[in-house]
């Protein structure tokens, strides 16, 4: 499984802010106290720390092509914004055999030494000499939001959120479920072991919950949240919660050829049983079936069988939509 990366989720979160206050039509930029307070990265540092990281983190941030501007706010203090109108990208239209070609350019781009270029404008941030580990992996490309991030459901879900209003979406909640729909009031967005979480008040379930945001489609922006973030909430912990109390974890075992499952035989959690057989412990159960889905026919799971089951789910799923 990929390692977080603690300097590009910073960042990520950074950029997160910089995109949320710049929805405010009367935007004056983040002053570095407004920074050092938001940024959950950043709570835990001396100021001079901060001040410090910060400078650093934005000249990271430049690099990547983020327009920042230093700015002074109406009191006279730094502050800084994005430049919305040199970070948006325009529309691009693309006739019949450019979208072929795009297209294929796209699936050659997952696999092998095309996957390191095959990036959104989001993991920009992993190529400022950060340690990010870029070579292709199947287990990275299941794991890793920023490459699967749908800019039109980032855009309404920071729109929600700035002007505190309720949306709706089309949830799936796992790889062979049904899409359904739920109703939220959004609170803001975290970014966390490369995967990126949209918290809010469950209309529906009337609690607080957390989405991942790669399996949230076609967001509806609606009227005025009725349920407003706590002041004393801390975000982070909300998923970190939330991830406790939702994901199964299990010990798998499987077999296959060491070259095929590579990504796997490399995790420190897996050892060697016999000849081309593993067990991994303390996995996520989601998480692995698609990975030995992606390693099928080559890499086999032999158990548990609630692990086997799923995996021939994903992969009659993966057959009937190829058929369509």
């Amino acid at each position: 499984m990929t390692s977080p990366d603690p300097h590009v989720e910073r960042l990520v979160n950074l950029t997160f802010a910089f995109l949320d206050a710049a929805h405010d039509p009367n935007h004056e930029g983040l002053t570095l106290e407004e920074l050092h307070e938001r940024i959950d990265a950043y709570k835990d540092m001396t100021y001079d720390g901060f001040r410090t990281t910060f400078r650093r983190d934005r000249q990271a941030l430049r690099r990547a092509g983020v327009p920042l501007e230093h700015i002074s706010d109406p009191g006279g203090r730094s502050a800084y914004r994005i430049q919305n109108e040199h970070y948006a990208l325009p529309e691009i239209t693309f006739t019949e055999a450019e979208a072929a070609v795009l297209g294929l350019a796209g699936d050659l781009g997952g696999k092998g030494a095309l996957a390191a270029f095959n990036r959104s404008g989001w993991t920009k941030l992993a190529a400022t000499g950060l340690n990010r580990d870029l070579a292709p992996s199947k287990l990275a490309r299941g794991g890793d939001d920023l490459a699967l991030l749908e800019p039109a459901v980032l855009d309404n879900c920071l729109k929600a959120v700035r002007y505190q209003k309720s949306i709706s979406f089309q949830y799936l909640p796992s790889a062979t479920a049904e899409a359904v729909e739920r109703r939220m009031d959004p609170w803001g967005l975290v970014s966390l072991r490369s995967r990126i979480y949209l918290v809010g008040f469950d209309l529906d379930k009337e609690a607080v919950r957390t989405f991942r945001i790669r399996r949230i489609h076609n967001v509806v922006v609606g009227e005025d949240a009725t349920h407003h973030k706590p002041a004393d909430l801390d975000l982070n912990d909300a998923v970190e919660e939330s991830l406790a109390q939702r994901y199964r974890r299990t010990t798998v075992v499987f077999t296959g050829p060491r070259l095929a499952a590579m990504e796997l035989v490399r995790d420190p959690r897996c050892e060697e049983l016999d000849r081309d057989t593993w067990r991994m412990k303390d996995v996520e159960h989601e998480e692995i079936v698609r990975t030995l889905a992606g390693l099928a026919p080559q890499v086999r799971a032999l158990e548990p069988q609630a692990v086997v089951d799923d995996i021939i789910a994903l992969l009659k799923l993966a057959a009937a939509q190829g058929d369509k």
